[in-house]
């Protein structure tokens, strides 16, 4: 028997083989106590996580909107229950995922936004990691200053005007319902444009740098946020006129993911790689 998880900031997805998705909130599951509990009850042998957070070499070394860090579960579980665990961050699990998905691209960026936002860039099929694994960690350059402060401690970065969270906290900021808070309420019925007009230049600031970093053929974006609101899509294939070299440059497509669990998908390519090296 094999376990998929992808561990997010607001959900926590699992799957056995091929069985129904189930879904837990992610603040009142503790994945330890989850495989704790999974493992023997169903005899798993091979466990793939998708960890919306920093992981290198199997520990979590952070996980700004998880109460969870400096684990090095990979060598807990595997000692304890000889089984084979792989562990990811979700970004990289999605990038496998979207990469396996559209195999035609060499050079492609995928941008998650959900509770925070987050990104994997393949580079000629090669998955690019850095020296930490945390290459990807968009979410955390800085934009502008905010009233709130990031899991990583800074309070400039772009995650706190992107996301779900960032939507919550800028809403209680204001004073607006939380049922009120998602995009399309914020720009049509909202006096106060700023939380909308700010996640769309957060959008941009975003969407530019990686272009000019990276100049992928494709774009690819995800995420709960991305997913309900398809008109950011068109927003920014308008906003690609203002970029830089836009006369001479060849243009990338940009997409909306076709899954929703892309993360998790991308869990069940790790079984098929060791450790961090991707063929």
């Amino acid at each position: 028997m094999n376990l998929y998880i992808d561990y997010g900031g607001t959900h926590f997805r699992y799957q056995i083989n091929n069985e129904a998705i189930q879904t837990l909130k992610s603040e009142n599951t503790h994945l330890v106590e989850f495989l704790d509990k999974m493992i023997p009850q169903y005899g798993i042998k091979k466990i793939g996580i998708s960890f919306a957070g920093q992981v290198c070499d199997g520990k979590i070394i952070s996980a700004p909107n998880i109460a969870l860090e400096h684990m090095e579960i990979k060598r807990y579980i595997q000692t304890q229950y000889q089984v084979q665990l792989e562990i990811q961050n979700d970004l990289k699990c999605a990038t496998l995922f979207e990469r396996a998905n559209s195999p035609q691209y060499k050079n492609a960026v995928v941008v998650y936004i959900g509770t925070g936002v987050g990104c994997g860039v393949m580079i000629n099929h090669q998955l690019i990691t850095g020296l930490n694994n945390f290459a990807g960690e968009v979410g955390h350059i800085p934009f502008k200053e905010t009233p709130f402060v990031c899991g990583c401690g800074r309070n400039d970065c772009v995650e706190l005007i992107l996301g779900g969270k960032a939507l919550k906290n800028w809403g209680n900021y204001y004073g607006i319902e939380e049922a009120l808070c998602n995009l399309q309420t914020l720009k049509t019925t909202f006096s106060n444009h700023r939380i909308y007009e700010n996640f769309q230049k957060g959008l941009e600031h975003l969407f530019f740098t990686l272009l000019n970093v990276y100049d992928p053929e494709i774009f690819i974006f995800g995420g709960g946020i991305m997913q309900n609101n398809p008109q950011l899509v068109e927003n920014l294939e308008e906003c690609y006129g203002k970029s830089a070299f836009y006369a001479v440059r060849k243009p990338p497509k940009i997409v909306l993911s076709s899954s929703t669990n892309g993360s998790l998908e991308g869990a069940k390519i790790l079984l098929q790689y060791k450790g961090n090296i991707y063929e």
